[in-house]
């Protein structure tokens, strides 16, 4: 019991110090932000300033890309095969 009271209290001290900070709150992501809605009330191209705003406040490496408009084959679903019962006739 004392050992399960003694986790329980060390559990709720080590919780909040291993907590992650979160990217949508950083500096980082308030001034990408910012320079975000300048952009776009200077009329300028945005899609710089949005791609530096995705990448400090949602932590994508990578520049977002739209995806490609490739034609997929149908997806053929077979038709239902219906088997009549087998019971006999009455006689």
């Amino acid at each position: 019991m004392r050992t399960t009271l003694l986790l329980s209290f060390a559990m709720v001290l080590v919780a909040p110090l291993a907590a992650q900070e979160d990217p949508l709150k950083s500096p980082a992501c308030g001034a990408a932000l910012a320079r975000l809605d300048a952009a776009r009330a200077g009329g300028a191209a945005v899609e710089l300033s949005r791609a530096e705003a995705a990448s400090a406040c949602l932590g994508s490496a990578a520049l977002p890309r739209r995806p490609s408009r490739v034609l997929r084959p149908p997806v053929r679903v077979p038709p239902p095969q219906i088997e009549p019962s087998q019971a006999a006739a009455p006689p």
